[in-house]
């Protein structure tokens, strides 16, 4: 069972991560084969798309306690029956992973790759690559990416240019930690602290 973590990072939100490895069938004598299974069995069709979900129901349970129920809006975000818990879900190829809150929040995990570096003056803006560490360079750009990712959740808007609507404080990327981020899309602008926490393969950030 490669569960990597439960973790509570500040008190109200709780995180879960997942090295996926089983395929459907261990993952049903993990759950059990209840009705909620059974429903995400005849639900999706891609292998891939029922691992992850299956593995994202799971962590929702272990962080809850119970047997809990994702929903999804139209726009493919998820939400859970209590209208006093928020939930946000992300993949990558090697991690699963779930937060679970008492308020809105967006959480994004991302695989340590180079082709981040390419795409970056799509998503950062002059003063944000010119604050890059030199030195860390692939992991500053991922967390900035990251981080700009899980706001988006945690905004749940539409029409947000990462670029000009997102900003982010200067920070040097430790192993983990904290900084600030806003955005200037909403007609009220919000801040937000975002939550990082760097591992061998991936990036996590947990916005809130």
């Amino acid at each position: 069972m490669p569960l990597i973590l439960i973790q509570e990072i500040i008190p109200g939100i709780r995180i879960a991560l997942w090295k996926p490895e089983e395929n459907v069938e261990e993952l049903g004598s993990i759950l059990g084969h209840t009705p909620l299974y059974t429903s995400i069995q005849t639900s999706c069709i891609a292998e891939k798309r029922k691992i992850e979900k299956l593995i994202s129901r799971h962590l929702t349970n272990l962080l809850q306690g119970r047997e809990c129920e994702i929903k999804y809006h139209n726009n493919g975000k998820p939400y859970l029956e209590s209208p006093s818990e928020h939930i946000s879900i992300s993949h990558t190829q090697n991690c699963i992973a779930v937060a679970v809150s008492d308020r809105p929040v967006g959480i994004d995990v991302e695989k340590i790759a180079p082709k981040v570096l390419g795409l970056k003056k799509k998503f950062l803006n002059d003063a944000e690559i010119d604050a890059i560490d030199p030195n860390n360079e692939l992991i500053h750009t991922l967390l900035l990416w990251s981080a700009k990712e899980s706001v988006f959740k945690r905004m749940n808007a539409t029409g947000v240019d990462f670029k000009k609507d997102i900003h982010i404080e200067n920070f040097i990327p430790q192993t983990s930690g904290v900084f600030t981020i806003s955005e200037s899309h909403s007609s009220t602008p919000h801040s937000y602290t975002v939550f990082y926490q760097t591992y061998p393969q991936y990036v996590l950030t947990i916005c809130f």
